[in-house]
């Protein structure tokens, strides 16, 4: 496997494909929104992920929190607990 060193230079066709890559991610960037079109928000309802069991601090005040979202928003926010894996699973 070829590993990259500080002084050594890329070939000619390893920087055209790079700027081939990039000028195709700058073209979608910039067609995607004329092509996707905006939803009110939110039209379903909104899940607040805690990476936490349920019965904690945390949990108490996400609860809450989602208590007002809801109202702010006009719309349902679930609180979604997702514990373990050092809160992995949840992030």
């Amino acid at each position: 496997m070829a590993q990259s060193h500080p002084g050594r230079q890329h070939s000619g066709t390893d920087m055209s494909m790079r700027r081939r890559g990039l000028l195709g991610s700058v073209v979608a960037l910039v067609a995607a929104p004329r092509l996707v079109r905006a939803q009110a928000f939110p039209e379903r309802p909104v899940h607040f992920v805690v990476p936490y069991a349920p019965g904690g601090s945390t949990d108490t005040s996400s609860r809450i929190v989602a208590e007002r979202l809801t109202v702010l928003l006009g719309q349902q926010v679930i609180v979604d607990n997702k514990p373990g894996g050092g809160t992995i699973i949840g992030t």
